[in-house]
């Protein structure tokens, strides 16, 4: 069985105001929004969010009371739909340029860090100048390409992994807890930005430590892209010692 429903559609005017929106794409995994937002139907001036409830994209999740409002959580509705509209959005982004395969499951499964740095400095090399326009200035857009290259492969991911210290750009855990990749990004000017490394943030700020008791594995990935390049130009990752 295949995803039948999402192949006949045509979700193109939903990338398109994605992309103008600058949507921050793994928000769409945990949003929280109030009752009217579900309500709109004013196509000239509707919430993408309402857009994809409405259209099937999203689904409600929860349902709470905040201050005598009611508040709905939404997600994806299953795996077929999240896995498909992130392959699509990597589609769009690309113009079908970039055929992921199965070399970036082998490089995840064998934690070939060289091979999986090389996979995304591909995806975002089939990226045409003109889809850029200015979102290579965000981290967010980088966030979103990444997040949805290894989302549309299926894999189990927490955008923002909330920790008592801050925040992960993106967690990535793999079955049955063998092992979890933390990621945290940057956009530099320049490969010689004198701020603080994406690697150096991690183990200052120990994301890594609400895991440490469950998973013997805990690999940390730095990378910086640049704004110039507009692509990789740094990518350090390191293990965890259990032992710390």
């Amino acid at each position: 069985f295949k995803s039948y429903w999402f192949e006949t559609g045509t979700p193109t005017f939903l990338i398109d105001m994605i992309r103008a929106k600058q949507y921050h794409l793994p928000d769409l995994e945990n949003i929280e929004v109030a009752e009217q937002v579900l309500n709109t139907f004013d196509v000239g001036n509707i919430p993408i969010e309402s857009l994809m409830f409405q259209t099937g994209y999203l689904t409600i999740k929860k349902i709470s009371q905040m201050f005598g409002n009611v508040v709905y959580t939404l997600s994806y509705p299953n795996f077929e739909v999240k896995n498909a509209f992130n392959g699509y959005i990597v589609g769009y982004l690309t113009e079908h340029r970039f055929r992921h395969t199965n070399q970036l499951y082998k490089c995840l499964i064998e934690d070939d860090f060289m091979g999986l740095k090389s996979q995304i400095e591909r995806l975002l090399s089939a990226i045409p100048y003109s889809t850029h326009g200015n979102l290579y200035n965000y981290e967010g857009f980088y966030v979103s390409v990444v997040y949805s290259f290894l989302a549309s492969l299926g894999l189990d991911l927490i955008a923002e992994d909330i920790t008592n210290r801050g925040r992960a750009d993106l967690t990535l855990k793999f079955p049955e807890n063998s092992k979890i990749y933390i990621f945290e990004f940057k956009v530099v000017e320049d490969d010689k930005s004198n701020s603080k490394k994406p690697l150096e943030q991690i183990r200052e700020k120990r994301y890594f430590e609400k895991y440490s008791e469950v998973i013997q594995k805990i690999f940390l990935i730095g990378i910086e892209f640049s704004k110039v390049q507009r692509n990789i130009v740094n990518f350090e990752w390191e293990e965890v010692d259990s032992d710390k």
